[in-house]
Parts: structure tokens; C-alpha cells; sequence
């Protein structure tokens, strides 16, 4: 009995499926016809379908400084050599390079050693194939550690302060605040 009830069940429901042509439609004049509204249907998916993608996330990496100066070990070499890509070294993507260091010296030292650092990335790359007025350098001095400078008893926290000697590096994107782009570096390329 439930068989013979869903055949004809199932039956009006794809009766409502079919083309009609231009004003057969059950719904009055203001109606859209169902042949047009399949092929909105269609062009709607289609275009989601078709849409591109949102562009890649930003692709980031932190070149450390450990031993302090601004010239690349073999670490950040070896980094960088894995950071490149084709794609990215030869797109148009902005690159931002932001330059750290620790707390010893004074903040004129150690704002010039952040972007002695900096410089020393934006060389590396410029030198493997990523255009000049991509790159953007930015120092940050002492100004954004990421570990304490200083242990509780005040005395030196040398292993905050080897990670604090570093370059941020952002390809693409942008940093946020607060939702809001954030927009006030300035190219010193």
C-alpha cells in the first residue's frame, strides 16, 4: 500500500519539474516562468561554480637573528631557500619585511639593527628573484618582543632575547587591528 502511495506522490512532485513555455504557470501572471527560472537556477550555480577563488592566504616566516648583526646564517638561508616558491617570487604580491632586535643598546642601536635586518632579507630576495618595489621594510626595533627581554630578577633573558633578534616576513595580505586593515609602513626600498 505505502509503494502505490509514493509512486503518484513522487510523480506530481516531478510534474512540477518540467519546462512550460511563457505564461503556463500556475502562479498568475507575475510568475516566472519555469524554463527561466531553471536557467537562472542554472546561471546562479554556475557562477558559484565558476567563481575564483578568494586569493591565498598570506604566506609568512620569521628569519631569526640568534646570534645578533644582521648578516643570514645558515638557518635564515636555509629558510628562505624553502620559503621561495615560483609563484610567489615572480607574482605581484607585496612582501613586508618587518625588522626586530632585543633591548640591549638604545632604541636608535636597535632600531637600525631592525632594519639592517630587514634589508638583509629584502637582499636575499631581491637577489633570488622578487622585485624591488614589492618589498617593504619596516623596523620595529625593540618595540614588538615576542619573549621577555628581562628575567623577574631583572637580569638578562638571553634566550628571549635571541628570539626577539628577528624578521617577520608576510607575502600578501596584511596584517589586521581591531578588523581593520592596517596600513602605515612605509617602503624604505
Amino acid at each position: 500500500m505505502t509503494r502505490l502511495l509514493i509512486l503518484p506522490l513522487t510523480l506530481l512532485a516531478l510534474s512540477g519539474c518540467t519546462d512550460r513555455g511563457a505564461g503556463e504557470g500556475d502562479a498568475g501572471d507575475n510568475a516566472m516562468p519555469s524554463n527561466q527560472t531553471q536557467s537562472v537556477f542554472r546561471d546562479e550555480v554556475r557562477n558559484e561554480i565558476e567563481e575564483p577563488l578568494e586569493d591565498e592566504a598570506p604566506r609568512e616566516l620569521t628569519i631569526g637573528f640568534p646570534e645578533g648583526g644582521s648578516e643570514l646564517d645558515a638557518a635564515a638561508v636555509e629558510a628562505l631557500s624553502g620559503f621561495l616558491s615560483p609563484d610567489w617570487v615572480s607574482g605581484d604580491a607585496p612582501v613586508r619585511l618587518w625588522g626586530h632586535s632585543d633591548t640591549v643598546g638604545s632604541d636608535a642601536q636597535n632600531f637600525e639593527a631592525g632594519e639592517a635586518r630587514a634589508r638583509a632579507v629584502a637582499d636575499y630576495l631581491e637577489a633570488n628573484g622578487v622585485r624591488p618595489e614589492r618589498i617593504t621594510i619596516v623596523s620595529l626595533g625593540e618595540g614588538n618582543p615576542v619573549e621577555p627581554n628581562y628575567l623577574p630578577d631583572g637580569s638578562d633573558n638571553e634566550a628571549g632575547q635571541r628570539a626577539n633578534r628577528r624578521v617577520e616576513m608576510m607575502v600578501g595580505g596584511m596584517p589586521e587591528a581591531d578588523g581593520e586593515p592596517v596600513d602605515g609602513s612605509q617602503n624604505t626600498t
